[in-house]
């Protein structure tokens, strides 16, 4: 019994230790042809900016969503959706204050009009941490990690259930 234990283990390993880390270079390379599909959608129409500025933010430039965005027509750019990856790509450039006035512009329109849940649910709690930041005076968590640890804190103290 303990030899096939063994055995087993030691395949196991070889397994492990054969497979290597070249799948993530393949997915690297799948995102950046991604992106470069996407720069070239047409950038007229609000599910084409919202896909390449989400496509920006999950590659880790926050200033190219921002900047993609920013370069959008006015209509475009009051896309909910364009809002909401507006604001996210705001909170990673540290921008608190800015993710803020967007989140509550969003928050205004979708009570006007009828968005998607994960919509308003996404911009209320973002609205309510970066109001919290924004309090405590800090705009960019990750240059003050100390306020945004307290606020991130408190802020899941906060959420409950009332049953009656």
């Amino acid at each position: 019994m303990r030899q096939l234990s063994i055995a087993t283990l030691c395949a196991v390993l070889f397994l492990l230790m054969s497979g290597g880390v070249t799948h993530e270079h393949a997915l690297i390379q799948q995102s950046e042809a991604k992106l470069k599909h996407l720069e070239a959608a047409d950038l007229t129409r609000a599910h084409s900016v919202f896909e390449l500025a989400r496509g920006y933010l999950s590659m880790g430039h926050p200033g190219m969503a921002v900047s993609a965005i920013e370069a959008a027509t006015p209509v475009v750019r009051e896309d909910p959706t364009v809002r909401d990856v507006y604001a996210r790509a705001l909170v990673a450039l540290g921008r608190a204050g800015d993710a803020l006035k967007v989140d509550r512009d969003l928050i205004r329109y979708c009570n006007s009009y009828n968005c998607e849940s994960w919509l308003v649910t996404s911009a209320i709690r973002r609205a309510t941490l970066m109001a919290a930041l924004v309090a405590r005076g800090v705009q960019d968590e990750q240059e003050d990690p100390e306020d945004g640890w307290v606020v991130y804190r408190q802020s899941g103290r906060v959420v409950g259930v009332a049953t009656e």
